[in-house]
């Protein structure tokens, strides 16, 4: 590290992906086809930061620096954090991003790298990390990036959002899954993202953890902690609540049914999508579209009911299903 960076802020920072400008209110940012082709785009635009969001995720309030191009920041020092709890942060904000309206995809480590504070309004330099997100937003940072790689601002500039829509969308995807206090964002979000790039059999694997913990949750508070349905029978709630073998998921998933909390419908396709997952842990068989896309709509299906909102619309279903990137 060079002296001149000792005594600076630093950041942990990932990036929005795909990569996506954020402005001021108000503001449009444009960068010509010639500015891109040359190299001679204004750089300080990327770099500047245009925000601050707090995000609170396990009980932990973090405020993010936010930089115009998407860069989303942690600052070192103002906790003291392992690099799964780094993940867990990231992808908790940027699932809510995309329950709230705009696309985005879960991060690992290879993305999580670092940045320093620049006088008091730029994130600069930072380092390049091991991802190729991570590469590409750094090189065009500095200007490095050759103009097929840099023609991305192109695109990124008409699809901007202002830093109050970004706060708007983290506060309706905060809305959706606020209250279901066992859900791992990060399973939804690396589900959903690997969902799009035909990943079937990694999505269901991660998407089947947000089943279970929904039916959990469906569970505890739409039947153990519904009076009418328990009589006053000692320690009942006490077996119901914590034995697991006798009441599996898959009897949970029936109860639930029987009662009318999930729907025919839904509880039908969870069946057979069972099986599948069942043949992808015990014998390695792989899933396929349609099971996968299966269990991703019966989600759709079980959050509103989880979360008692009307829907979850905003999950941008276009961009997810642009399966160009893989194939069918």
């Amino acid at each position: 590290m060079e002296k001149s960076q000792i005594n600076k802020k630093r950041f942990w920072l990932c990036y929005l992906y795909p990569m996506r400008l954020i402005t001021l209110e108000g503001e449009s940012i444009t960068f010509t086809l010639d500015e891109i082709n040359d190299c001679t785009y204004d750089q300080a635009i990327l770099c500047r930061i245009v925000g601050h969001l707090s995000n609170t995720f396990n009980g932990i309030e973090i405020e993010y620096t936010i930089c115009g191009d998407g860069a989303l920041l942690i600052s070192i020092n103002e906790k003291s954090f392992s690099t799964n709890d780094l993940i867990l942060h990231f992808n908790d904000f940027l699932c809510k991003l995309l329950l709230g309206g705009i696309y985005v995809e879960a991060i690992n480590n290879k993305d999580i790298t670092t940045g320093f504070l620049h006088g008091k309004n730029m994130i600069w330099p930072v380092n390049f990390g091991e991802s190729l997100s991570s590469n590409m937003h750094a090189r065009i940072r500095m200007r490095l990036a050759s103009n097929t790689e840099a023609i991305v601002l192109y695109v990124a500039c008409e699809s901007a959002k202002s830093i109050s829509e970004i706060n708007t969308a983290l506060s309706r995807g905060n809305a959706i899954i606020g209250d279901i206090d066992n859900i791992s964002t990060f399973y939804l979000l690396t589900g959903i993202s690997e969902l799009r790039y035909g990943n079937w059999s990694a999505s269901l694997s991660n998407l089947w953890i947000i089943t279970e913990q929904i039916t959990d949750f469906l569970w505890e508070n739409r039947f153990l902690a519904d009076e009418t349905r328990n009589p006053n029978i000692p320690s009942r709630i006490q077996s119901l609540r914590q034995d697991n073998r006798t009441y599996s998921a898959s009897v949970k998933q029936e109860i639930l049914f029987q009662l009318g909390i999930i729907p025919a419908d839904i509880y039908s396709e969870l069946y057979s999508i069972r099986k599948a997952r069942n043949r992808l842990v015990h014998e390695g068989k792989m899933v396929n579209k349609e099971v996968a896309m299966g269990l991703y709509k019966t989600i759709k299906t079980l959050l509103p009911i989880a979360s008692k909102q009307e829907s979850i619309a905003p999950l941008l279903d276009n961009e997810i299903f642009d399966f160009s990137h893989s194939m069918e």
